[in-house]
């Protein structure tokens, strides 16, 4: 209260002319961010005690107005009583405005020159590049506000104000560049700035409102606008339509989890959910690393039919579930700590990219240490459109150690500003990297040090159990949004991970269960049971049913049989990787697995020829009913059930639509066909 009195009290006796300088700049700043920001459905979320709008929206609006505006306003008047000369104090800001712009540029600069040699993972590499140009615009805006300036400095619209109106729109541009990843967008946003300062310089000759008066009106429209806002989120409806959310744990194994058995209490909150779901016991990832599988997930074809490995070319001209429940009337969010997910963007409203660390294993060399890569920058990591909102963040993100437990934080409110506008139903996908390796936030997290030995297990059973609190604090910002009894979740992942068994360590080789068996939960309190699917399921169809759920979600309430349906009836739950190696003709090699209902499972994997631990083989064959750590290969002795599963992997082949050729003419992969000849299966 002291330092209350101290900064306040002597602000009394201060001339309007003097104070009104930095009054007016924030909150024209302020007000333009929350302007801005309505069409496109975005809200400074600080406290949220309720989840009404009308009392929300004005909460938080009211809040980020005082928490942008009360530092300035408290900085400015110090500075006011140490330098007198407003001169002074217009080139002080100026040095500012010029770091601000070097150390952006610097940030954008950083991130060029670690993508230059990968850019296709990142296809926002244009937008931060014309990001860039817009610093450079914010620059040329103080230079020629500089021009305006007068005698009587608080009589102008001095470059302070057109400053902070040119950052709010440059800096909202840039840090939505994920959910806004337009370039025409990005360029029409710098013309503005310039052409803003144009028009300005031209009024200037004849109009001249102080900053207070301009500030003034902007704060009127603000309240209407405001006020308007929360009149419109009262009266929106979101529909009988339910809200579905994806969370993804990337990496996750099904045997780990408790939901499927696991001795250790590992997934609690998952367990909880699935006393009114669906668990697919028997669930297969179509690929064993994340692009392909989250490909097959958001189109609902297998990896054959998308060919997509590594590539998001032509992505764009499938279908997608974020389309097909967006023309339902749903908003679709899609959060991915994963980058490799972002290019997948087709179909999302807001797409954003929150980076918890980067990091690095040494699976091959040595699977026991591990090192991490020091965290992306924050503008880069939590980019946000208000820049309070940001500052906040910021200071808490460099206080944090190796895992930026403020990404969960940033997740959950970009959730629950759409929860408070809520007169959509909502779509949201998560991707959460934290049993991804190196695992977060494991015993180990806060070293920036190798660990060596580095605990795999223990670490990862921690990762698992944090991945289940964050699922735990989802569920109820649901349920104090009084909308968990209209939300499905999907407990899921892209694929597993190898933690030694055969030797090997990771993903993104082999189809061995370690990698392929993957948890399916699909929960809804409408639901009063568990109920456990035996049969094997594939993510392909995960699509299928979710869209059918919103079609007939009336059916769906008091049983999920129809969208249990969605998954017996697919093609085949077929997993395949693409080789480095190439057949005659110039294709690429593949391994696939087919697992057929009674457990057997057939695998053909040329790369594992050259590893001692798995015999040397490259063809499996594994009863899963007796033999789930896949141990015992019998291929060798059942030959005919192996012929069996085979042909049944090629009338799979067949059901997609795909060219048909006598098996004269089919192009097997050179070590493949060679054994099929050997064994008698080709003439």
């Amino acid at each position: 209260m002291a330092i209350l009195n101290l900064t306040i009290v002597p602000m009394i006796s201060i001339k309007k002319k003097d104070w009104g300088i930095f009054l007016a700049p924030p909150l024209i700043v302020a007000c333009l961010e929350v302007l801005w920001n309505t069409p496109l459905a975005r809200l400074p979320i600080y406290w949220l005690p309720v989840y009404t709008p009308s009392i929300a929206i004005i909460l938080n609006t009211i809040l980020h107005l005082i928490v942008t505006v009360a530092p300035i306003f408290v900085l400015g008047w110090l500075l006011m009583r140490i330098f007198k000369n407003t001169r002074v104090l217009s080139f002080l800001f100026l040095i500012a405005g010029l770091v601000y712009t070097a150390y952006m540029s610097s940030i954008f600069l950083r991130l060029l020159w670690e993508i230059r040699d990968d850019p296709v993972f990142y296809p926002a590499l244009k937008t931060i590049t014309v990001g860039w140009i817009l610093i450079v615009c914010l620059v040329f805006g103080a230079i020629v506000a500089l021009k305006l300036r007068s005698r009587a400095l608080e009589n102008r619209i001095v470059w302070p104000t057109t400053l902070g109106i040119s950052t709010v729109i440059g800096v909202t541009a840039i840090v939505l560049r994920w959910p806004l990843a337009k370039l025409w967008g990005l360029a029409a946003v710098g013309l503005m700035i310039i052409i803003f300062h144009f028009v300005l310089w031209l009024l200037n000759k004849s109009w001249c409102p102080s900053t207070l008066k301009l500030a003034g009106g902007l704060l009127v429209i603000t309240i209407v606008v405001t006020f308007g806002r929360c009149i419109w989120a009262s009266i929106g409806n979101a529909g009988e339509k339910p809200n579905i959310v994806i969370t993804l744990w990337d990496a996750a194994r099904a045997d780990r989890m408790s939901l499927y058995g696991y001795e250790s209490k590992t997934t609690p909150v998952a367990d909880k959910l699935a006393e009114n779901g669906v668990v697919f016991q028997r669930a297969h990832s179509t690929a064993n690393y994340t692009f392909p599988s989250h490909v097959s997930i958001f189109t609902g074809l297998y990896n054959r039919e998308h060919e997509l490995w590594d590539n998001p070319e032509g992505y764009d001209n499938y279908s997608t579930l974020a389309q097909e429940l967006k023309s339902f009337g749903y908003r679709t969010i899609l959060i991915s700590e994963n980058p490799w997910v972002l290019p997948l963007h087709n179909g999302f409203d807001l797409y954003y990219g929150p980076f918890t660390r980067r990091m690095s294993v040494q699976w091959a060399k040595d699977p026991h240490k591990a090192r991490p890569f020091p965290p992306f920058p924050i503008a880069l990591t939590i980019p946000s459109p208000f820049i309070a909102r940001q500052v906040i963040d910021h200071l808490r993100h460099e206080n944090q150690g190796w895992y930026k437990f403020v990404i969960d934080d940033y997740e959950l409110r970009a959730v629950a500003e759409q929860l408070v506008l809520g007169n959509q139903p909502l779509f949201v996908f998560f991707n959460w990297m934290n049993v991804h390796n190196r695992y977060f936030p494991g015993r180990s997290y806060q070293t920036d040090k190798i660990v060596d030995p580095y605990p795999v297990q223990e670490e990862y059973e921690e990762a698992l159990k944090y991945a289940d609190f964050r699922l735990g604090k989802l569920v109820k910002l649901f349920h104090d949004a009084s909308a968990l009894q209209k939300t499905v979740f999907v407990v899921t992942s892209d694929h597993g991970q190898l933690h030694g068994e055969h030797k090997l360590w990771g993903h993104g080789r082999t189809l061995f269960e370690p990698v392929l068996h993957i948890p399916l939960l699909i929960s809804w309190k409408e639901w009063s049971e568990r109920e456990d699917v035996l049969f094997p399921a594939t993510q392909v169809s995960l699509k299928q049913a979710l869209v059918q759920l919103v079609k007939n979600g009336r059916a769906l309430r008091n049983t999920p049989q129809e969208l249990v349906s969605a998954f017996e009836n697919n093609k085949g739950v077929v997993s395949e990787i693409r080789l480095e190696e190439h057949n005659e003709d110039g294709s690429f090699q593949r391994g696939f697995c087919y697992l057929a209902p009674d457990g057997k499972k057939f695998i053909y994997d040329p790369e594992l020829k050259n590893w001692e631990s798995t015999g040397n083989k490259q063809m499996f064959l594994f009863d899963l009913d007796n033999d789930q750590s896949e141990t015992r290969n019998i291929f060798e002795i059942k030959t005919e059930l192996g012929k069996s599963l085979l042909n049944k992997y090629h009338k799979w082949e067949e059901s997609l639509s795909l060219p048909v050729v006598a098996d004269s003419e089919k192009k097997y992969p050179v070590g493949l066909k060679k054994q099929l000849e050997a064994m008698g299966y080709l003439q």
